[in-house]
């Protein structure tokens, strides 16, 4: 009676075994061992959520591969056969490794740092003076922020997730819309006192304006001609001259600038946020212009999508709370 067992048990340790294990069902082992720790198949489905017929089934059909019973039903109270008594420790065993080496590999992904890339403007001025509140509700794991302007092919899996800064959602992986930014005029408090400038965007006429270069290379992007159309001064572009701007490579070193007191720059509100609430910066002018949209991307297949949701809901979240993110809701996802 106990040599289709002994054969199953065996099997893997025979010089001639295929590659592919001749294994029964996972849903009758885990039923059988289930009901012989419990010695109820009524204790077994509770544990297992299933039905105490189902587990009959299950047991029924490993009894069938096996060639034998494993169970003696009557008189009652049921008890493992010897066959059920040779099967139920090696499993009993196998299923611990199991659980064990899961439970290695879960704790192990769950130490590795989060890795995310970022535009160098969004890691510097917005997220890094973040990263305590992330901390705050978000202990575990680390996260690690790779400031680049660089686009990561996010199927290799060295990293995690991007937020790319671009017009439209990005092609090459699942993306979710953290808001959309809006441009507008900040400068020093001490250049506005000494220049006496009004709210009226015609007095920016004589104020030095800071211009940086946008990386994407798009001649479409936002820039000051556009904020003094927007702002019912369609010709002030041409009555100061492209000469007279200042020009610099980046947002972080127009907000410097911006700060010395050399010019007015036009600026994202969310990078500029903190500037703002410390009375370094001022926005005289109410009028602002699209600019492009943050995206968090990622690959969909990543095992760790929900700490990347996680992530753009804190983030998205905080983005509401200053006043420059629209709520997250489904309609800003956009799956690849």
């Amino acid at each position: 009676m106990q040599n289709r067992i002994y054969k199953l048990l065996d099997e893997n340790n025979s010089s001639t075994m295929p590659r592919m294990r001749r294994l029964p069902p996972l849903n009758s082992l885990r039923a059988f061992e289930a009901a012989a720790r419990h010695m109820s198949f009524a204790d077994a489905a509770a544990e297992l959520g299933v039905t105490p017929t189902a587990i009959s089934h299950q047991v029924k059909l490993l009894e069938e591969i096996c060639g034998c019973l494993l169970f003696r039903r009557r008189p009652r109270p049921m008890r493992l056969t010897e066959a059920g008594q040779t099967l139920l420790p090696v499993l009993r065993r196998g299923f611990d490794d199991f659980a064990a080496a899961m439970n290695g590999l879960t704790q192990a992904n769950a130490r590795r740092p989060l890795v995310m890339t970022a535009t160098t403007a969004f890691a510097a001025r917005w997220l890094l003076p973040r990263l305590a509140e992330w901390y705050a509700v978000n202990p575990e794991p680390p996260l690690e922020v790779r400031a680049s302007e660089e686009v990561h092919d996010l199927k290799r899996g060295d990293i995690d997730f991007a937020v790319r800064y671009s017009r439209h959602a990005p092609t090459d992986a699942s993306a979710f819309r953290l808001y959309q930014d809006q441009l507008q005029p900040v400068l020093s408090p001490s250049l506005r006192t000494r220049l006496a400038l009004s709210g009226n965007p015609a007095c920016l006429l004589d104020v030095p304006l800071i211009h940086f270069e946008w990386k994407s290379r798009d001649p479409d992007a936002p820039q000051w001609q556009d904020w003094f159309a927007a702002a019912g001064q369609p010709d002030a572009m041409a009555a100061i001259g492209q000469d007279k701007l200042i020009h610099v490579s980046d947002e972080n070193q127009a907000i410097e600038m911006a700060l010395a007191g050399r010019g007015a720059a036009l600026i994202g509100h969310a990078f500029v946020r903190r500037e703002l609430d410390n009375g370094l910066l001022e926005r005289p002018f109410g009028t602002t212009v699209p600019s492009y949209s943050f995206w968090i991307v990622y690959d969909a297949d990543n095992g760790r999508v929900p700490l990347i949701e996680t992530f753009a809901n804190w983030a998205g979240t905080l983005l509401d709370q200053e006043e420059v993110a629209p709520s997250l809701t489904a309609s800003n996802i956009i799956d690849k």
